[in-house]
């Protein structure tokens, strides 16, 4: 049973921990937004919603592994 709630525990922090790199790579991508010239700014904007895509389905995963 402890290795069960071993388990578990290191699934919900690694999902923590994902969403947190996560959330620190659109700031990056947010500046980066900021900073470019024309001719990169769609590219950049592009990756600002994959990165925002990326972040909800991990928020959602770690929701689902958050004990109720």
């Amino acid at each position: 049973m402890i290795l069960d709630t071993t388990k578990e525990w290191e699934k919900r922090e690694t999902a923590e921990e994902l969403t947190d790199i996560i959330h620190v790579t659109q700031e990056m991508g947010q500046r980066l937004a900021l900073e470019v010239n024309e001719d990169l700014y769609e590219d950049v904007q592009g990756l600002n919603h994959l990165l925002q895509e990326a972040y909800f389905k991990a928020a959602s995963i770690r929701q689902k592994l958050t004990p109720k």
